[in-house]
């Protein structure tokens, strides 16, 4: 008994192990924060404001995305160190300008209202602070340390839900609740930056200025079918937003947080550690062995959905409905087929970790671009009509076709190079 408790024990200290675990928990804190902080938003402010932090969140996705550049794709299987640190950090403070900048002509050609601009501005700040912090993550993925990383972001977005709890509470003002939040994360990841600076004296003021155009010419076709694939992903509420009331933009949001937070941990998990292991296997030049490993990746997602759908099917609806005190009942088959999306959000990140590797990205980025041209104009006419249940319709409409075109890209990739290596 001894020896095996020792050999658990050894086995949970094993780096692997502790890399996982704290990418995984690190997520699943994330994907807590968005359903609690959403919980907190609903009963203190109530549907119309969580309507427009609903609106902040879809707007700071997408601009973090513009934020991230794919940088962290790329970084983490870079298995032979392509590019340096000080490389990677000069593109993320570029992108962070351009990025600051497109938001705020956002803002200027949509015409917002005050308040609504506050709120987006102040969510888009906390996941700004998140996605600057997330290139050094890179790093230690890189060198095989997640853990330290994943560490920091439990502690970062831990306390600030506990801050914004708080604060809801007590100051009934959803601006001051996300600004002291905000503050609190940038904090933490400032404070964690200088503790391990010896890790990071890669980066200096002056980065050679042909490294950082070469990197940006490989992460470009990444950053832009990231782009156009989260925008079709989360067009829907910005349709909500523009055509009907912030009212149906709050309850679409509470059907799809179960998905959304499923999303975050099933990336977290294939496109992080899993996803270095993989290209590692790659660099090696062993395809089969590659293609086994993303074809259990699949199988994976797969039982997972399986056992989430069985739960959601039967209880999703009624604990929705008292978590955040609203009356979901009229929705049960729209979250239902919500539900049903979840078997694509779940395959897409193996699928896109498989392209990451095979580096299709620029592939990827013209399939992405033709499939918007397609997809979109529809989606926007299914929104105009049905409202809540035209959103549904759409986020299944854009999952089956992003997973679908992601397979087939995956599988023609590792046909040629299955035949050249043949």
């Amino acid at each position: 008994m001894r020896i095996s408790v020792r050999n658990i024990l050894s086995k949970m200290n094993a780096p692997d192990f502790q890399n996982n675990f704290w990418t995984l928990m690190a997520s699943g804190i994330v994907s807590a924060f968005n359903f609690i902080i959403k919980i907190i938003v609903v009963r203190a402010f109530g549907l119309a404001d969580a309507g427009i932090f609903s609106f902040a969140v879809a707007v700071s996705g997408l601009s973090t995305v513009l934020f991230l550049y794919g940088v962290r794709s790329f970084q983490s299987t870079d298995i032979k160190q392509e590019f340096s640190l000080n490389s990677y950090v000069a593109l993320r403070v570029i992108t962070a300008l351009f990025t600051m900048i497109s938001v705020i002509v956002f803002i200027f050609v949509s015409r917002l209202e005050l308040h609504r601009i506050i709120v987006v501005l102040l969510v888009c700040l906390i996941y700004w602070a998140d996605a600057f912090a997330d290139v050094f993550m890179g790093d230690l993925q890189q060198k095989g340390n997640m853990r330290i990383a994943g560490r920091m972001r439990v502690c970062a977005f831990t306390s600030s839900g506990v801050i914004f709890s708080i604060t809801s509470f007590i100051s009934r003002s959803l601006i001051v609740s996300l600004m002291i939040s905000g503050v609190v994360v940038f904090v933490v990841y400032a404070g964690w930056i200088w503790v391990y600076r010896k890790q990071f004296r890669q980066v200096r003021v002056r980065p050679d200025i042909s490294a950082l155009k070469k990197l940006a010419a490989s992460t470009t076709p990444i950053i832009i079918g990231g782009i156009v694939g989260t925008f079709l992903t989360m067009a829907q509420t910005y349709y909500l937003s523009f055509m009907h009331t912030d009212e149906s933009v709050a309850v679409f949001t509470i059907l799809m947080m179960p998905l959304t937070s499923l999303t975050i941990l099933s990336h977290a998990f294939f496109l992080g550690a899993e996803m270095t292991k993989t290209a590692m296997i790659y660099a090696t030049g062993q395809i089969e062995r590659t293609s086994k490993r993303i074809n259990g990746q699949l199988l994976l997602a797969i039982a997972v959905f399986i056992v989430f759908f069985v739960f959601v099917y039967f209880f999703g609806i009624p604990i929705l409905s008292w978590l955040y005190n609203v009356d979901l009942s009229l929705y049960s088959n729209d979250f239902i087929l919500l539900a049903v999306g979840g078997s694509f959000l779940l395959l897409f990140p193996v699928l896109g970790a498989a392209i990451n590797v095979f580096r299709k990205q620029r592939a990827w980025m013209v399939t992405s671009i033709g499939m918007a041209f397609i997809v979109a104009p529809v989606n926007w006419m299914l929104v105009q009509r049905f409202e809540i249940r035209g959103a549904v319709y759409a986020t299944l409409n854009i999952h089956l076709f992003l997973t679908v075109t992601a397979y087939i890209l995956y599988r023609v990739s590792l046909r040629k190079r299955l035949t050249k290596l043949n």
